[in-house]
């Protein structure tokens, strides 16, 4: 349809203890950035699906010494790309 614009934006607020990372003085922080990178990606960057996965990846490989590659987190990483982008 012309002239109709739809848009979604995200904020994400998940902590560390929801991404379940290990507990650390950078856990906070990590958390913080990952989920910051998610929301550029989706909201500023406009990435689909994948990219905003590879985005998410890369943060998180960043904080692998707190467990961000763990299983639990990725679970998490993979249902929050579910809820952002449904099929």
């Amino acid at each position: 349809m012309r002239n109709v614009a739809i848009s979604r934006q995200v904020q994400i607020t998940m902590s560390a203890e929801d991404w379940e990372l290990y507990d650390g003085p950078r856990a906070d922080a990590a958390a913080a950035e990952i989920n910051s990178v998610i929301e550029q990606a989706f909201n500023v960057d406009g990435k689909n699906r994948s990219q905003t996965m590879g985005a998410a990846f890369a943060a998180m490989k960043r904080f692998d010494e707190l467990g961000a590659l763990d299983s639990e987190p990725l679970r998490h990483l993979e249902r929050l790309i579910k809820e952002l982008f449904p099929p």
